[in-house]
């Protein structure tokens, strides 16, 4: 299996250049937000988020798709378009029944969401109800969406798996093309950053409260500092399909796809379990037939929040060891909850073809409790022929991808 395209929303901007030439300078967009943030409400203790830039423009989609979509499904629209169009995916293809939509996120359109209930529940009045409010919250719209406004015309699939979102698109996409359902599938996630996502972080005890006025110190994956994660905003979408239907239409890989997983804890909703974490990871390798060591980075999900982290740090020092190079890149980015694991996966691929790592952003002095792992803390040089994305999120769902360098591919 192969990556033919790639599509990014950031808080960075639109675009895969936007987005890995701020990674390379290792800039974060992480900023403290004005007083219209939580509009009043009480109870909010972050004020941190990392929002896309306001600027973005949508009109590039048609106003009759726009119509149906809330934030969410705009941002993975127009990741959707840049990754289809690096793929050279044209009109007859997408049309054909043979290339399917897989789009994962948390909650589909917290803004969306907020304006729909208002008018019933403050209001009382649903005339005031857009006539298409109802597509842009559905459980399944941004991929609807999605697969509407290119014309695809294959299997369309809503992942809502939180932080795992868009990994398990990724695996179920795979699975279809495996097993001869679709011959390409465009796959990722998309997030809106919203107050209320924030809130439920800040309820669970898991956002950041306590670098309010300093957003350049979180949030700060494995640093002993650490109070919780950030909410991020953005799409990440991949175009995935065999090699040899690539070679046949003239597209050229820039990574493969050599194994996946996803699991489910099976045990509770919030806090992390350690031993199926490690279980999906060692099915992912399974999957790619490869042993730990053959693993040359690993691409944490690395979000921040005390217990995560450690339990993390667990996990990939009992598979990977004290010399498997890790980061993460939420310290940039924030969480971008839904799209975190393509948008990141994508960050992956841009340092397997441009032999670099990133180091985890922030951090600055590693907790005892995660000492366990070789964390990249400045920008290294280093060829990486293999990689593992982790993602692990509410729910117990746990998602990995594992990612091999090309060296034919544009």
């Amino acid at each position: 299996m192969v990556v033919t395209g790639r599509g990014v929303v950031s808080p960075f901007g639109v675009g895969v250049p936007r987005f890995v030439e701020a990674l390379r300078d290792c800039r974060s967009a992480v900023q403290t937000m004005g007083d219209g943030w939580n509009q009043g409400v009480r109870g909010t203790a972050c004020r941190l988020a990392c929002p896309a830039e306001k600027e973005i423009d949508v009109q590039s989609i048609p106003r009759k798709h726009r119509r149906s979509m809330g934030r969410g499904a705009l941002l993975a629209q127009l990741a959707a378009s840049e990754a289809v169009a690096e793929a050279g995916i044209g009109d007859s293809l997408l049309r054909s029944g043979r290339v399917g939509v897989a789009i994962g996120d948390t909650l589909t359109s917290p803004s969306s969401l907020e304006a729909f209930f208002h008018h019933y529940l403050v209001d009382r009045d649903v005339t005031q109800v857009a006539a298409n409010g109802f597509f842009r919250v559905m459980g399944h719209s941004s991929a609807a969406n999605v697969a509407v406004s290119l014309g695809a015309s294959g299997r369309v699939l809503g992942t809502p798996a939180a932080c795992a979102a868009s990994v398990v698109a990724t695996a179920i996409s795979t699975e279809l093309i495996r097993i001869g359902v679709q011959d390409v599938m465009i796959c990722g996630g998309a997030e809106e950053c919203h107050p209320t996502t924030s809130a439920i972080f800040d309820i669970l005890g898991a956002a950041s409260t306590h670098f309010n006025d300093r957003p350049e110190a979180a949030p700060a994956p494995f640093d002993r500092d650490r109070d919780g994660t950030v909410c991020g905003e953005g799409a990440g979408v991949l175009v995935v399909e065999t090699e040899d239907h690539a070679r046949a239409r003239g597209a050229l890989p820039l990574a493969d796809v050599l194994g996946v997983a996803a699991t489910c804890d099976g045990t509770q909703m919030a806090n992390p379990a350690v031993d199926s974490m490690e279980r999906c990871i060692r099915l992912a390798l399974a999957d790619a037939e490869l042993e730990a060591d053959a693993i040359d980075y690993v691409n944490a999900h690395a979000t921040g929040t005390v217990q995560g982290d450690g339990a993390e740090a667990e996990v990939l020092a009992r598979v990977f060891g004290a010399e498997t190079p890790v980061s993460g890149l939420k310290g940039y980015i924030g969480h971008t909850l839904g799209a975190s694991g393509v948008l990141e996966s994508i960050a992956v691929l841009d340092m397997m073809r441009s032999d670099y790592l990133l180091p985890t952003g922030k951090l600055r002095n590693v907790a005892p409790e995660c000492a366990g792992i070789r964390h990249v803390l400045a920008v290294e040089r280093r060829l990486t022929r293999r990689a593992v994305k982790c993602c692990f999120g509410f729910g117990g769902i746990n998602a990995v991808l594992i990612l091999g360098r090309r060296t034919d591919g544009a």
